[in-house]
C-alpha cells in the first residue's frame, strides 16, 4: 500500500530533524551550561577551543570520559594546556553504549561532589557518556525532578532512541529500582541506589588474570606453555568492589566449557594500592586467586579464558581477550 503525501511528508521533516540533531550533536562545537558558574559539558575540545574556554568560564576541573591516551596528541595538548592553567584533569573511561562499572562510578561520585568548580565534562563527541555523567552532575547539584535530569541524555543532545545509549540505559535501571521499592527520585535515593544497590554488568568485580603458568600476556593476550609442562596453573586477583572483598564463587572458565573454582589464598596489597583502598587493606586483602589442572586434560592449540560469577543466585559471564596456547599453535 503506497504512503500517502502527509506521511510521505512526515517522514521527510523526521529525516531533517535527525539530520540536523546528528549534525549539531557531532560536528558543531560547543560548550553547554549544565549548572551555570559550575558544570560545563562538551565534545572533545580543539586546543583552541579549550585555551578560550578556559579563560572564559574559569574553569578548574576537567573531567575527561574517553581515558588516558598517552601517546594521542589530543590527549597530550590538553593535558599540557590543563597544567598551563592548574586545571585538576581526571581520566575515567566509560563506555558510551554499555553499563558503567561499578568503581568508575563510584569514582565519578567523588570527582562531581569534591572537585573545585566550574568542571567541563566532555568524551569525544559529547553525547553519550558525557550526557550520562551530565545527569549525574545536574542531580548532585541541584537535585531537580528526574524529568529535568534525564534531558541531559535527550534528542537535544544527540542521544537518539532507537540507539542503545549509556545514559537512559543506566537511569532506567534506577527508575526500575525506584518502582519495585516505591521510592520517588531525588538527589538522596540516587547516591544511594549507586552506592548500595547498583550492580554492573560484570556483577561488580574487579579482576585480571596475572599468569599462566607464571608467564604474562603478550601484547596480541595471549600465552604460549611448552609441551613439557604437566600442570597448568593460572593466577590472578578478583574482588567485589563495592564490599572490597573475594567474589563468593568465582570460577575460571576454559572454552565456555571447563569451569575451575577460584581458590582465594594470596595476599595482594599492591591491589588494595592501586584502587587506593585505605590502609587497613594494604596488610590483609587476600584477593589474590590461582586454579591449577592436569596439562593432558585439555587439547594442544589456543584456549580461551573468561570468568564465571555467581553472587546472590545470580550469575554474570565475563568474557576476556586472554587465551594461552599449548604447544605454540595458533
Amino acid at each position: 500500500m503506497p504512503l500517502s503525501r502527509k506521511k510521505i511528508f512526515l517522514l521527510l521533516i523526521f529525516f531533517l530533524l535527525v539530520l540536523f540533531v546528528f549534525y549539531y550533536a557531532y560536528f558543531h562545537k560547543r560548550i553547554d551550561t549544565v549548572v551555570k558558574d559550575r558544570v560545563y559539558r562538551s565534545s572533545q575540545p580543539s586546543v583552541d577551543f579549550l585555551d578560550k574556554n578556559l579563560k572564559e568560564k574559569g574553569i578548574k576541573t576537567i573531567l575527561n570520559l574517553r581515558g588516558s591516551y598517552k601517546d594521542d596528541q589530543w590527549y597530550i595538548k590538553e593535558r599540557e594546556i590543563s597544567k598551563k592553567y592548574n586545571v585538576k584533569h581526571y581520566d575515567i573511561q566509560l563506555p558510551p553504549h554499555d553499563l558503567p562499572g561499578y568503581s568508575m562510578l563510584i569514582k565519578i561520585l567523588d570527582i562531581l561532589s569534591t572537585s573545585e568548580k566550574p568542571v567541563l565534562i566532555h568524551c569525544l563527541r559529547g553525547v553519550d557518556r558525557t550526557g550520562m555523567v551530565s545527569a549525574l552532575a545536574l542531580a548532585i547539584e541541584c537535585d531537580p525532578p528526574l524529568s529535568e535530569v534525564k534531558k541531559q541524555f535527550s534528542w537535544r543532545h544527540g542521544v537518539l532512541p532507537f540507539r542503545r545509549s549509556i545514559g537512559p540505559y543506566f537511569f532506567s535501571m534506577y527508575e526500575q529500582w525506584l518502582n519495585k521499592t516505591q521510592r520517588t527520585h531525588n538527589r538522596h535515593n540516587l547516591i544511594y541506589w549507586i552506592t548500595h544497590e547498583y550492580v554492573d554488568n560484570k556483577g561488580n568485580l574487579e579482576f585480571w588474570i596475572d599468569h599462566v603458568n607464571g608467564k604474562k600476556f603478550d601484547r596480541d593476550n595471549k600465552i604460549f606453555i611448552s609441551e613439557n609442562s604437566k600442570q597448568i596453573l593460572i593466577d590472578g586477583w578478583a574482588f567485589d568492589a563495592r564490599r572490597n572483598s573475594p567474589a563468593e564463587d568465582l570460577f575460571i572458565v576454559i572454552d565456555n566449557k571447563t569451569a575451575l573454582k577460584a581458590n582465594f589464598i594470596f595476599n595482594r596489597p599492591d591491589v588494595a594500592r592501586y584502587f587506593s583502598l585505605g590502609e587497613k587493606y594494604y596488610k590483609n586483602f587476600v584477593v589474590g586467586w590461582k586454579v591449577e589442572f592436569e596439562r593432558n586434560t585439555i587439547t594442544d592449540g589456543c584456549h580461551e579464558l573468561s570468568l564465571k560469577l555467581v553472587s546472590n543466585s545470580k550469575r554474570w559471564d565475563i568474557t576476556t581477550e586472554n587465551k594461552f596456547c599449548l604447544k605454540n599453535k595458533y
